[in-house]
């Protein structure tokens, strides 16, 4: 995100007294943008993260686990 550790630190205080928007806001950066941030494709990222960065799109991550092994 370009901030050094100080000014992260300082952004997450003051935002850690607004309980609803820090989860919120959590949620949409650590789950949502990030991973696309670290791991997109550039079309992905020229596609989503201008909407994203905007708060004028929507975000959603799956998380599937594989199917449980067969009891003998």
């Amino acid at each position: 995100m370009g901030m050094d550790k100080i000014t992260s630190t300082l952004v997450t205080d003051h935002l850690s007294v607004l309980a609803s928007f820090s989860t919120a806001f959590g949620a949409h950066t650590g789950i949502a943008t990030l991973p696309l941030v670290w791991y997109g494709t550039e079309e992905q990222k020229q596609r989503y993260l201008p909407s994203s960065a905007r708060a004028s799109g929507w975000a959603a991550i799956a998380c599937l686990k594989p199917p449980p092994a067969p009891t003998p």
